[in-house]
């Protein structure tokens, strides 16, 4: 299934809020290039940003407590792999993006400019 299906399935099971656990979504709407990306696969879906739960804190800490309380959340690598290993067992991913593919709707386009003088 492809990312933009996973993003409405998990929209659309949010809304119904008949499941056990529910389908809750952590963001952390401090506009970094994750949350930013996860507000245009929301709108690639035609439908509002579903932020169960806000967490405005780094990366780690927001990965680890949507872990402890079963949410959904996009984050990056650096995030995933900065946690212990107890703690990410517990979790599924879902859908992974990738850098092979610039058209990858999960890839968050990174550039680094260096200044003639540095």
């Amino acid at each position: 299934m492809d990312v933009l299906s996973q993003f409405s399935q998990l929209y659309h099971e949010a809304e119904k809020g008949n499941s056990t656990p529910p389908v809750r979504f952590l963001s952390r709407f401090d506009k970094s290039g994750t949350n930013i990306k996860e507000s245009i696969l929301f709108l690639r879906i035609s439908q509002s940003q579903l932020g169960n739960t806000q967490y405005i804190g780094f990366p780690i800490q927001a990965l680890n407590a949507a872990i402890i309380v079963e949410e959904y959340i996009v984050t990056d690598r650096g995030a995933w792999f900065s946690l212990p290993a107890n703690v990410t067992n517990g979790a599924v991913i879902y859908k992974q993006g990738g850098d092979s593919d610039p058209d990858d709707l999960l890839l968050i386009p990174a550039h680094l400019l260096i200044s003639a003088h540095a």
